[in-house]
């Protein structure tokens, strides 16, 4: 978010479902890489796609999570224009 400029704007984004797939075991004081992508913007909610590989590349941990936008009532609120077309690029 802050590489897109987004911080500024932030809201409450819970997540609604979490999943992942471990794939190789990570051990404390691993050096390992994460790498996460939106690959779903719906009206109130972001899917973001992630992956944590070590350093020569091979994939440990591979999962999704979603957060909805919510509002003061706690509710899910629409997202605003510039986020949808910050994470739509």
């Amino acid at each position: 978010m802050r590489s897109l400029g987004l911080l500024e704007d932030w809201a409450d984004y819970p997540r609604r479902a979490v999943e992942a797939e471990y794939l190789a075991v990570l051990r404390f004081e691993d050096e390992f890489e994460v790498e996460l992508a939106p690959e779903k913007v719906g009206t109130s909610s972001i899917t973001y796609g992630w992956e944590i590989r070590r350093p020569d590349g091979e994939v440990c941990i591979r999962g999704r999570h979603t957060a909805v936008n919510v509002g003061a009532d706690g509710r899910p609120a629409p997202l605003s224009a510039k986020v949808r077309d910050a994470l739509a690029e």
